[in-house]
């Protein structure tokens, strides 16, 4: 009998694993395969990531040393690019790429592949880029700073040269000439427009007529400073011309002072030594001519007195109304100097009579000064009615001494004048009247005598034994009388 197939005897026990394991077998190795095919991946990818960040780290510290050396090169304050002026500035790249390329070649020698050497190459080209536009901007501006700045000293020789060379005309042309020529230069790099050009030329011109005319203050030579700046003022700003004007008044009235102050230590000197040459019989004619020029006018006329051992009057004209007439009208302005040639030639009167009779005719005087000859010549008595012969010597020595005082007080005012002019007339009576001789070693002239350091001078002398007992007691007693009339004189003008 046919036997039915079952599962049992159609398929061996033994045959069913295998038919159940081949399609599991495939699935798990494929399963397997894509497992370590993307671990790889993951491998992969993290080693990517790992790359790039040193790759990054790297340029990281590579661009921050870089950036580094480019400030260092830049803005070191004593040897960076930025810090080189004028003249340094010029070409600056020439002088900074080199280390800056040296420095990033180093940092290139760090880097660890070629793809960071790339990276970095990049950056350093586009660094380098603006490094030279740094260095480029800052060489220009220095540059025209330092043409600017050339200009401008070329200008200041100008001035400077022209004031060394105030008396040579030709040579402050040619320096002006030289001055305009760089400022239209300078003009023109600047952009500057006509009006400004003309504007900075006409204000250095002004400067460079300011320094001719200081050099001419330099010489004291105020007469040509005046004439120079009268000469130029229309070229020269308004305040730079008043401000020159009261620096000439100014420093010729203190040039002037100076000169007072000098000539009187000089003259008291020299009266000293003449007042010690007469005591020891050695005074000469020629000491006193070689001294004509420091000696106060009366100690002049006194060493002459003495030495021909007169008085006080053998000191005065031989022809003392002539002389005394003649100085009046000097003094009021007459041109005398005709009359006074033929006193002289005719022996009338003397050659330092003369002089000063010359010398009042060409000197200029402020207003005051007619008033002040006018007062004293009424004040001294002398007329035709008044038969006194002291009376023309009085008005000769008083004009005299009043001619002293304005040529050393040129700027006096009014008041300072008439006080000056009265004092002269009570002095000058009070002494006539009174006689007084003079004291050996007076100080201070005879019109303005200073009786302390004249006492003081006189005691020296009795000390060093240049004076006898008998010659100092004598002295002492002729100061006293001095003393004594003076103070009578002041308690005559003190107010009550």
């Amino acid at each position: 009998m046919p036997q039915v197939p079952t599962l049992q005897n159609q398929v061996s026990p033994d045959a069913a694993p295998n038919f159940q394991q081949r399609p599991l077998e495939r699935t798990v190795a494929r399963d397997i395969g894509q497992g370590v095919s993307n671990v790889g991946n993951v491998l992969f990818q993290v080693q990517q990531e790992e790359q790039r960040k040193a790759d990054r780290a790297a340029l990281v510290e590579a661009k921050t040393r870089l950036d580094d050396a480019q400030a260092a090169l830049l803005y070191d304050p004593e040897k960076g690019a930025l810090a080189k002026q004028g003249k340094d500035a010029f070409d600056l790249p020439g002088q900074v790429l080199p280390e800056y390329e040296k420095s990033a070649s180093a940092i290139t020698q760090g880097l660890k592949s070629d793809r960071q050497k790339r990276a970095f190459s990049e950056m350093y080209a586009e660094s380098r880029t603006q490094l030279m536009g740094d260095l480029n901007r800052h060489e220009f501006t220095q540059r025209e700073k330092y043409y600017d700045q050339t200009d401008e000293a070329l200008v200041a020789a100008t001035i400077k040269n022209a004031g060394r060379n105030a008396y040579r005309p030709e040579r402050i042309a040619s320096e002006l000439q030289t001055q305009k020529a760089v400022i239209a230069g300078l003009a023109k790099r600047k952009g500057w427009d006509s009006a400004q050009t003309e504007q900075q030329q006409a204000e250095f011109e002004s400067k460079t007529h300011e320094a001719v005319v200081g050099n001419f203050l330099v010489d004291n030579d105020y007469s040509n400073a005046r004439k120079y700046l009268a000469t130029n003022a229309l070229r020269m700003d308004d305040t730079a011309v008043e401000q020159m004007q009261r620096r000439i008044a100014v420093e010729e009235e203190g040039a002037f002072s100076r000169q007072m102050r000098q000539q009187k230590i000089m003259g008291d000197a020299a009266t000293k030594d003449g007042d010690k040459l007469l005591a020891e019989g050695n005074l000469t004619t020629a000491w006193i001519e070689a001294h004509r020029n420091v000696l106060d006018p009366t100690d002049y006329r006194y060493f002459y007195t003495k030495l021909k051992g007169g008085d006080g009057e053998a000191s005065a004209p031989r022809d003392v109304p002539l002389y005394s007439d003649l100085r009046d009208r000097a003094g009021r302005g007459e041109d005398v100097r005709d009359e006074a040639r033929d006193a002289l030639k005719q022996g009338s009167i003397r050659v330092a009579d003369y002089d000063r009779l010359t010398s009042e005719v060409e000197s200029e005087h402020a207003g005051w000064y007619k008033r002040g000859s006018e007062y004293i010549t009424s004040m001294s008595g002398a007329s035709l009615l008044n038969p006194d012969p002291a009376a023309p010597q009085l008005k000769a020595s008083m004009l005299d001494a009043w001619g002293d005082w304005a040529r050393q007080h040129p700027k006096a005012t009014d008041r300072e004048a008439q006080s000056a002019y009265q004092d002269i007339v009570s002095h000058n009576m009070l002494v006539q009247r009174a006689g007084l001789p003079l004291p050996k070693f007076l100080v201070g002239g005879r019109f303005s005598p200073d009786l302390q350091a004249t006492a003081k001078a006189t005691v020296a002398a009795h000390q060093k034994g240049e004076m006898k007992d008998e010659d100092y007691a004598r002295e002492m007693e002729v100061l006293l009388r001095w003393k004594r009339t003076l103070e009578a004189e002041q308690a005559q003008v003190a107010p009550k």
